[in-house]
């Protein structure tokens, strides 16, 4: 591949590190909304969604690697991750033995 065409962090001991804590934020990020301030998970997974998408909407959109860039929608992807499997799994009345049975089918 073209390096001008790449738009991914390289793989090394940083990435690793960076990703852990990106995790870790997306977690605190999640219960942030959710629960301290009272948000809910519904209302906190259609925030984190709608961040995701707009930094997912400007990696795609750019024409080189950008290190922030590139970080923010890893940020995004695991808030909005995480919300949407609170959402799922603690809202009462939510019935993820669905998406479970789903899971386990493949």
């Amino acid at each position: 591949m073209h390096e001008d065409m790449n738009k991914v962090a390289q793989v090394t001991l940083a990435f690793w590190i960076m990703k852990i804590c990106a995790t870790t934020l997306g977690e605190t990020g999640g219960d942030l909304l959710s629960m301290t301030l009272n948000l809910g998970y519904a209302v906190s997974t259609a925030v984190f969604f709608g961040v995701f998408l707009l930094t997912l909407f400007a990696q795609v959109r750019s024409r080189s690697y950008h290190p922030l860039m590139y970080w923010a929608v890893i940020i995004s992807t695991t808030t909005a991750g995480t919300t949407m499997s609170d959402y799922l799994d603690r809202t009462p009345g939510s019935d993820i033995s669905a998406a479970r049975c789903c899971w386990w089918r493949y």
